[in-house]
């Protein structure tokens, strides 16, 4: 728990948990988006998603996924969005990292919709290239226990945040006014 984070106090406050295990909680907004707003979150203090060992990723999408299926049967609502924010320019407002459900009910007021652009050919082959050459690697799995993965493969960067050292996507949630 970090001092100062309101998802670190609404999580040791217990007001409105409606599941918690030793890694992740869950619990209803008090300053809901939309009815019922439930936040899936890690118990230890992760800056953004990025920063949540896979494992963690997993078991709170897991969780969401079981929690959306009782949204459904249980309040009648028509729609749900899943939401995670990472870093200031796509709203996230806490430096820690949440999976907010939010129920949806036809004209309930919230947008989340966008008009999408006609993206450039070759804009999008610029994109996929770089993409591809910033993923040549194999893919490791962070487990409880440790990456898991290739046995030829040697090395594989696994983003995470040390403690005391700089991230570039803290510095940007420091720009939060």
């Amino acid at each position: 728990m970090a001092e100062g984070c309101q998802v670190c106090d609404n999580i040791s406050s217990s007001k409105f948990i409606l599941f918690e295990d030793e890694d992740i909680a869950v619990y209803l907004e008090e300053n809901a988006a939309s009815l019922a707003h439930i936040t899936v979150t890690t118990k230890k203090h992760y800056p953004t998603m990025l920063a949540v060992p896979d494992y963690l990723v997993a078991w709170c999408f897991a969780i969401a996924s079981k929690i959306s299926r009782v949204l459904f049967a249980s309040l009648s609502i028509q729609g749900l969005n899943w939401l995670v924010q990472i870093g200031a320019s796509a709203g996230q407002e806490h430096e820690h990292f949440t999976l907010n459900l939010l129920p949806r009910l036809e004209k309930d007021g919230l947008e989340l919709r966008w008009t999408p652009k006609k993206a450039e050919p070759s804009e999008l082959k610029s994109i996929q290239e770089r993409y591809k050459s910033s993923t040549s690697r194999k893919w490791l799995f962070e487990s409880k226990s440790g990456p898991v993965g290739s046995e030829t493969h040697q090395e594989e960067e696994v983003i995470k945040q040390e403690e005391g050292k700089e991230n570039y996507l803290i510095k940007q949630l420091n720009r939060i006014p």
